[in-house]
Order: C-alpha cells, then structure tokens, then sequence
C-alpha cells in the first residue's frame, strides 16, 4: 500500500512539474549572434573551427562557421583569437591550429592592410 502511495504522488509530482515546464511556463529560446560572444568564447570556438578544419580540411565550412564571429574579416577574427590564445596561455598546439587556419585563409583571402598616403 505505501509503495502504491508513493508511485501515485511521485507520478502526479512529475505530470505536475512537467506540465509547468511545458505549459504554463515553457523554456524562452533567443538567437544571439555569435559576434555577441564574449573574448574568451570567441577564441575558444575559433579554436573549436580550427580543430574541425586540422581534421576534415573543409577550408569553406571554416570560412562560414568563422564569419559568423566577423562576417566583414573573418580571418581578421581568427588573427585576433590567435592573439587572445598566446596571451591566455593556449598550448602551442592549439596555437599551431589558429595559426594553421589563419594561414589558409589568408592564402584563399588575403588581408588587405590600409596603406597611408
């Protein structure tokens, strides 16, 4: 008798919980931009692309999950991730990897310095 109590109240417990968190008040999803991310986020999803990129090579799918952070100067953002990993104390690898990354697409995009007149 005490187990069938207990199975009716945690049953009616977890319908009651899950109808709050469903029904009356359900989970607010935002889209917040990845540019909005904070410096440290930033480099670590840089990274997390440049992981991805050492892997399977697809220089495109870098480009497009990097513009994301920067759409203008998306191998600018890896540059800048760079330079956030080596002042936070990144291994070198990890460095090698940003490094990697920003290298080929420099090669595919190269980065135009403003000159002075």
């Amino acid at each position: 008798m005490r187990k069938l109590i207990f199975l009716i109240i945690f049953l009616l417990s977890l319908g009651a919980g899950l109808a709050y968190g469903w029904v009356i008040q359900p989970a607010v999803r935002t889209q917040n931009p990845l540019n909005s991310l904070r410096e440290d986020y930033r480099a670590d999803y840089t990274l997390m692309t440049a992981e991805l990129y050492s892997v399977d090579g697809d220089l495109d799918a870098a480009f497009t999950r990097i513009s994301g952070l920067d759409p203008v100067a998306p191998t600018e953002a890896v540059l800048l991730a760079a330079a956030y990993a080596r002042q936070a104390g990144y291994s070198i690898n990890d460095l090698d990897l940003l490094m990697a990354l920003a290298r080929d697409m420099q090669a595919r995009s190269p980065v135009l310095l403003e000159s002075t007149p």
